[in-house]
């Protein structure tokens, strides 16, 4: 069984390629802190609105604009919580590396 190192590096190496980037930009189109905020994901699959903030550096409105977009996209889901409490869970890529 392949190491979560191993498939964290198959997936990047994965999403690199130039039509599963594509298909990603397709997705949430017009939402350029969308895309940083998919590449944040692969770091971990979980994000809440304090943690794209600070990863985007962007206000708390940019942040959950970003992550609305994610959700309509089906790239993330809501996980638990509410108000500033809620994760959201990028489920594609936690499976990915979950092996």
């Amino acid at each position: 069984m392949a190491s979560l190192v191993e498939r964290r590096t198959a997936f990047l190496t994965h999403y690199q390629d130039a039509a599963y980037a594509r298909r990603y930009r397709e997705l949430v189109p017009g939402s350029p802190k969308a895309l940083l905020l998919i590449d944040k994901l692969f770091e971990s699959p979980y994000i809440t609105v304090p943690r794209a903030t600070e990863a985007l550096g962007v206000s708390p409105p940019t942040a959950r604009s970003a992550i609305r977009a994610l959700v309509r996209a089906g790239l993330l889901e809501e996980l638990a919580g509410s108000g500033w409490r809620r994760v959201y869970v990028a489920r594609p890529i936690l499976e990915i590396l979950e092996g």
